[in-house]
């Protein structure tokens, strides 16, 4: 997962679109572009608009909190940005703040872009970010600082081949269910907790031979669930098609529930999937309005037959 202080740099001046006094391209109207550095500036020889990015532990030494069968890594990072206020008079200064201000919005931008659990990139479960102030008012210059701590944290198997649940996905397969089906396939972004059981019951038998009351076993019916929670999106909710949340359960023309058959999918290190494909037909819905807590619905499906699983 680990990646240099150089790369994170380099994502962050590729992807840099402030212009004006704090663009990363020399013009004539201004003296001096932002700069980009994969290390601290040198004191008494600062430029004078710069984003430095500096890893706090070398490669393969990051901080990590071990588990019997994985490791919870943290890769950390600092980015400071720097401005220096050359007219000390109100209104530059008051410029000089708001440039500061949008070079930081402009760096959680593009961290988002890059490394965002709630919209799936990257490998991380969590993301985090907190900004330090460390402006420097002793010169006839003033020095506006802000620093980054930016931390990265994932989970990793203590063997590869290992499936996490880690930005998985859940897709509703349009050609395997029936109903008012959409155009495509649909990936339900907000789903987590996903969570399934099933399989054949046992009937027991008594019988006049059986010693010491041990029933005779026989295979009964094949039954299962399968539950999901996700967060209410608008997406999701209201639409015309059975993928949604208010049709998903909606009872067809003759009297019964759609059938729905969800795809689970988790990777691995190597970048494997695997698939779980279940048909099932939702016979619960849930409304959770939990006061410090996202909306969610939580769903629950009655499985029709063994899911299938796969990997590729």
């Amino acid at each position: 997962m680990a990646f240099s202080a150089d790369d994170l740099r380099d994502i962050i001046e590729a992807q840099w679109s402030l212009t004006g006094e704090i663009s990363k391209n020399a013009t004539d109207n201004m003296k001096e572009p932002v700069q980009f550095f994969a290390y601290p500036q040198i004191p008494g020889n600062e430029v004078t608009k710069a984003v430095t990015v500096q890893k706090i532990q070398s490669e393969g030494n990051e901080n990590n909190i071990e588990h019997p069968t994985f490791t919870e890594v943290q890769d950390i990072y600092e980015v400071t940005l720097y401005y220096r206020t050359i007219d000390v008079q109100f209104l530059s200064r008051d410029e000089s703040f708001t440039n500061l201000e949008d070079m930081g919005d402009e760096v959680v931008r593009i961290l988002r872009t890059q490394y965002s659990p709630s919209s799936g990139i990257g490998v991380y479960f969590q993301t985090q970010r907190a900004w330090t102030r460390e402006d420097d008012y002793e010169t006839a210059q003033p020095d506006l600082r802000r620093r980054l701590r930016f931390v990265l944290t994932t989970i990793e198997s203590e063997d590869d081949t290992v499936f996490t649940g880690v930005n998985g996905l859940l897709i509703y397969d349009r050609d395997q269910g029936t109903g008012n089906q959409p155009g495509s396939d649909y990936t339900y972004t907000e789903a987590n907790d996903v969570k399934s059981s099933s399989g054949y019951n046992i009937v027991r038998k008594l019988t006049r031979d059986s010693p010491h009351g041990i029933a005779k076993r026989a295979t009964g019916l094949y039954s299962g669930t399968f539950e999901f929670e996700t967060m209410v999106k608008e997406a999701d909710v209201e639409g015309s098609t059975t993928n949604f949340i208010e049709n998903i359960d909606a009872l067809l023309s003759n009297g019964e529930l759609p059938e729905v058959f969800l795809i689970k999918e988790a990777r691995n290190k190597q970048g494997d999937r695997f698939r779980q494909s279940t048909r099932m037909q939702i016979i619960e819905k849930e409304c959770l309005y939990q006061r410090e807590d996202l909306a969610r619905f939580r769903l629950v499906g009655e499985v029709i037959e063994p899911p299938v699983l796969s990997v590729t």
